[in-house]
């Protein structure tokens, strides 16, 4: 247990995320939040832990993320919260971790707690496909004050930091197995980006 915080937080290090990667897209969580500065430091800060922090983790060591995870997943993201000065951000016991495999691929699905504004996350995955890590997200899209059922974007980060949009999910809120739907779509081309950032 004591070597994957160690190695974390060594990957935090190299990430600077101590001081500079705190604000990083802070801007951009902050203009799609309500008025009200600690949520809108809470939407920030679910945005750098799922949309910027893991995955430049995974993508650094994608083999080494996806074993501290499998074996330590709350105190892996518990280090990086603390790390990052995101303590009230999630309770790190409230995310759910659940290995999945399937024929030679195995899937590691990370289920955070509700969203509460876009673009935050419910779901993120970390897989490794024909040697090459994949991280995908399921984003919220519709803000709770908008009385509409819960939609989500299913997209990808890549290795080199691009999002990938593959579309809207409008069922409501948006399970498990909508996640492996769409994640299976995209690795097997069968489903391609609509947009890239």
């Amino acid at each position: 247990m004591t070597k994957y915080i160690i190695y974390i937080a060594l990957l935090l290090v190299l990430f600077g995320c101590s001081t500079a990667q705190k604000n990083v897209n802070k801007t951009h969580a902050e203009n799609i939040t309500s008025d009200q500065s600690s949520q809108k430091n809470i939407a920030a800060n679910r945005y750098q832990f799922a949309h910027k922090m893991l995955p430049r983790m995974f993508f650094l060591k994608p083999k080494e993320i996806l074993n501290a995870v499998n074996q330590q997943g709350s105190v892996v993201f518990e280090t990086i919260l603390n790390e990052m000065g995101g303590k009230e951000t999630y309770n790190p016991s409230d995310i759910k971790t659940t290995h999945i495999s399937e024929n030679s691929d195995s899937f590691l699905l990370i289920k955070l707690p509700h969203p509460n504004t876009p673009p935050e996350a419910y779901y993120v995955a970390m897989t490794i496909i024909n040697e090459q890590p994949r991280y995908f997200a399921l984003e919220k899209l519709t803000p709770d004050f908008n009385n509409k059922p819960d939609e989500a974007v299913f997209c990808e980060w890549d290795k080199s930091g691009k999002h990938l949009n593959y579309g809207v999910i409008n069922n409501g809120i948006p399970t498990k197995n909508d996640f492996m739907f769409f994640i299976r779509g995209a690795i097997s081309g069968q489903l391609q980006p609509v947009i890239r950032d």
